[in-house]
Formats: structure tokens, sequence, C-alpha cells
């Protein structure tokens, strides 16, 4: 526990630190766009919305195919008792080769 790195840090109230927090937020200026362009926080423009809407629809759709070929609890649980039983049937005959000599 002596090597800590957090032992030197100095205690301060969480209140303290909230307002500090809050104060460095609202000090801190928001950026202008330098080219002349809207805001980055500005709603995008009606003609764009469409594409985003097919955008999120095909990413939908993707997951949807995938969602089938997700392996299955039986599958899993089969794959472990097959992993856990080759791992003891190693074992079983480092076992037995040593046990020979």
């Amino acid at each position: 526990m002596a090597n800590s790195p957090y032992l030197d840090l100095p205690v301060v109230s969480l209140a303290v630190a909230l307002k500090a927090g809050v104060q460095t937020l609202c000090a801190t200026p928001v950026p202008k766009p330098s080219d002349g362009s809207a805001s980055p926080l500005a709603l995008p423009k009606t003609d764009q919305v469409p594409a985003d809407f097919a955008a999120i629809t095909n990413e939908l759709n993707f997951i949807k195919r995938q969602l089938p070929r997700q392996p299955d609890r039986a599958w899993l649980s089969r794959m472990g008792l097959i992993g856990f039983g080759s791992v003891g049937a190693l074992l079983g005959a480092l076992a037995l080769l040593l046990a020979r000599r």
C-alpha cells in the first residue's frame, strides 16, 4: 500500500472539486467555425435527413442479418465441454506418461 500513487494527492471535498469543474467548463469558449460553415452543433439540413435515415436502416438490416449467426447456448456449452474434455485428456495422458517413468 505504501507504493500507491494516490497517497500524495491532496484531499479536496467533492463540492469544491465539482464547483471548480463547472467554473472551468463555463469559462471555456465555444470554438467558432473558421471557414464560415454552420456550427457543428446545428441540426442537419432537411435534404440530408432521408439519406441519414436510409443509412441507419441499412445498418439495422445488417445487424438483423448477423443476429441468427450468433452462437446459441447449446453450441457454446458443447464447445466448452469439448475444450475441457480435451484438456482433461491431455493432462491424463501426461500423467500416465510420467507415471510410467
